[in-house]
């Protein structure tokens, strides 16, 4: 059983499709590289800012800044199943940023209908979740490219 085509057609169709193929990939990833990842560059500094405003609002025994506030249980379900791999790659990107600027590994994003909540527990307050809710940038911008590049493949 041979798994090369034998016929010119099929080959030459195999090889228009593995070069679509591997196009896709390397746009699929320039595509990361320069919208997603620059992206979530740009929220982690802003949600770290938002974070340690709050930290410091409860040491000083104030109320904290709006769109964050403190729980002291967690929701029984934390982590959500996230939906498309663009939107997986820049919550793990701030996830990551997170974790290096507070320095804490206990973070977890819970996305909502409405705006979405990070809650992360911090040294500086062990007994409580800190919650900041924010509105996700919610990539869409790859999955059209993807749409384009499946529909130009299907037509070549």
């Amino acid at each position: 059983m041979r798994v090369i085509p034998q016929s010119l057609f099929a080959r030459t169709a195999l090889l228009i499709a593995g070069t679509i193929l591997v196009f896709s990939i390397i746009a699929w990833e320039g595509i990361v590289w320069t919208a997603i990842e620059p992206a979530a560059e740009l929220a982690a500094p802003l949600l770290t800012q938002r974070a340690n405003a709050a930290i410091a609002a409860r040491r000083a025994g104030q109320p904290p800044p709006d769109g964050t506030r403190f729980e002291v249980v967690a929701p029984a379900m934390m982590e959500p199943r996230l939906r498309g791999f663009a939107f997986r790659a820049y919550v793990d990107k701030i996830r990551t940023k997170l974790q290096a600027s507070l320095g804490t590994t206990d973070i977890h994003i819970h996305r909502l209908a409405g705006p979405s909540e990070i809650w992360l527990r911090s040294r500086e307050v062990p007994d409580a979740w800190l919650v900041l809710s924010w509105r996700i940038a919610d990539p869409k911008a790859p999955l059209a490219a993807l749409g384009l590049l499946g529909g130009t493949a299907i037509l070549v």
